[in-house]
């Protein structure tokens, strides 16, 4: 006889790791036709750059409850072709409050930067579409505003940036992301970051 709950739970274990194999496919044969199409741009400049970013939040019942976060991120990105850049993030979030504990999540992913616009040496404007997983799970458990600890979380970034020349090879790194969990929970909910840091191009 056939276990159909053994079953249903391979099933779903195939399911949950194929979009992501589907994205790392498509990354890389993305990058293997820029590569042969604009050999003259392909890893023609290397970011790698470095952010904190705090969020101090009330709530909204009782302005004596709060809960902050301070994150760590860093990036590092390869310029793939005349407009667009590939590259991997790390955030290390350090989150908590009067109500929830402190404790420290993390989020690691890929990310694609499109260059909107690009001011020769002076800087850039772009919009990113990424991929992160981690365990920083913005769900609804008492109070919206309490992000708690779950594993295995998939998150879809979109977000828009800019840098801007400070002097030599040292920018100002800029920019807004929107996160999204894609697992199926209830009362889940996006939120934004915003980045203001410093980037290095080699």
């Amino acid at each position: 006889m056939t276990n159909t709950p053994h079953l249903a739970t391979q099933v779903r274990s195939i399911l949950k790791y194929s979009l992501m194999r589907y994205f790392f496919l498509f990354i890389a044969l993305l990058h293997s036709i820029l590569f042969f199409a604009q050999k003259r741009y392909f890893a023609q400049n290397l970011i790698v750059g470095t952010s904190v970013t705090y969020i101090w939040n009330n709530s909204n019942f009782d302005n004596a409850i709060i809960h902050n976060s301070t994150t760590f991120h860093i990036n590092t990105a390869v310029r793939l072709s005349k407009k667009l850049y590939w590259g991997f993030d790390g955030q290390f979030i350090r989150a908590g409050g009067t109500i929830v504990p402190y404790e420290n999540y993390k989020m690691l992913g890929t990310v694609l930067q499109y260059d909107v616009f690009e001011a020769k040496d002076e800087g850039r404007w772009l919009i990113e579409v990424g991929y992160f997983r981690g365990d920083y799970c913005t769900c609804n458990k008492g109070n919206p505003e309490w992000p708690f600890r779950k594993a295995g979380l998939n998150y879809l970034d979109i977000g828009i940036g800019g840098e801007l020349r400070i002097i030599d090879d040292l920018y100002l790194d800029m920019g807004f992301n929107n996160y999204t969990i894609f697992n199926k929970i209830l009362e889940k909910y996006n939120w934004t970051q915003y980045i203001l840091g410093l980037n290095y191009k080699f």
